[in-house]
């Protein structure tokens, strides 16, 4: 496998809210990947408007967090950024200033929306503040590893 630094991993959530925290625990994984060494990591905490300034036009941009997608706890889905609006309920606009859906449709009507955008939903089981990340959650950690390594590969980009 050919490692490919036109990659970027990006996590949007609050690791103080449980499960909220799931997209830095995935790319704290994902940077332990040797095939991922070379790509870029950004976590934009609460903050999903920054993620606008910081999308690669030319890469595969991959951004991970936690969505309401109506799915069992746990789930894992990597969604084309066509589907994200249909896939996503429910991306905790109360928790993240500007919403991981509102941010995707701004940067599309500015036109700052990459080609290659994925993002890498996890169901998540309980969103309450000073609670770790819940058993289930934490389990779904090394699928959504998997689960991306798959896609990236399938995908010829690895």
């Amino acid at each position: 496998m050919d490692m490919n630094p036109s990659i970027h991993f990006y996590s949007v959530g609050n690791p103080l809210y449980a499960d909220d925290g799931v997209g830095l625990a995935v790319i704290d994984a994902l940077k332990k990947i040797p095939q991922f060494e070379t790509a870029t990591f950004f976590d934009a905490h609460t903050d999903a408007l920054s993620l606008i300034d910081k999308f690669n036009k030319n890469g595969l941009n991959i951004i991970i967090d936690a969505a309401r997608m109506g799915k069992p706890p746990g789930h894992v889905e990597v969604i084309q950024k066509e589907n994200v609006k249909l896939v996503i309920q429910w991306d905790h606009l109360s928790l993240h200033g500007f919403g991981l859906a509102e941010t995707i449709t701004l940067a599309e009507k500015i036109e700052m929306l990459p080609d290659n955008l994925w993002v890498v939903g996890i169901e998540p089981e309980t969103i309450q503040i000073d609670v770790p990340i819940s058993e289930i959650i934490t389990a779904a950690i090394p699928v959504a590893v998997n689960k991306i390594i798959n896609e990236v590969i399938e995908n010829g980009q690895l």
